[in-house]
């Protein structure tokens, strides 16, 4: 069972926080977009660290340490390690992007199983 935790801020808005190992990203991007949320999906591993920005379950904006858009939402799609925080009801200041979530991990995924596939081709 995942490990979550609800915490309230000053401004009274919801975080919740857990840990890629019980809920990955992918997962996360589906409660946004299915359940039509708003709010900023934080993740952090180490050094690296990314946000993803959805408004009524789509996105909006995302970035990693090094990249932005469509690019940094399929990165975090790949992370399998590091800590998530969502901030509920956040929206982003100036959003940059307004894609269909679910098209974009359905894409993000596709785009893995190959990479994973052309790796084990190659070893053969």
């Amino acid at each position: 069972m995942a490990a979550l935790t609800i915490v309230r801020n000053k401004q009274k808005r919801r975080r919740t926080r857990g840990s890629l190992e019980d809920l990955s990203f992918a997962e996360l991007a589906q409660l946004m977009a299915l359940g039509g949320k708003s709010g900023c999906i934080r993740i952090t591993d180490g050094e690296f660290r990314g946000e993803a920005w959805f408004e009524d379950g789509r996105l909006r904006h995302a970035r990693t340490n090094g990249s932005t858009g469509e690019q940094a939402f399929m990165a975090l799609a790949g992370w399998t390690s590091g800590s998530f925080q969502i901030a509920h009801d956040m929206v982003a200041y100036r959003p940059k992007m307004n894609h269909d979530t679910m098209h974009l991990l359905m894409k993000s995924m596709k785009e893995m199983d190959e990479a994973s596939f052309a790796e084990r081709a190659e070893a053969i």
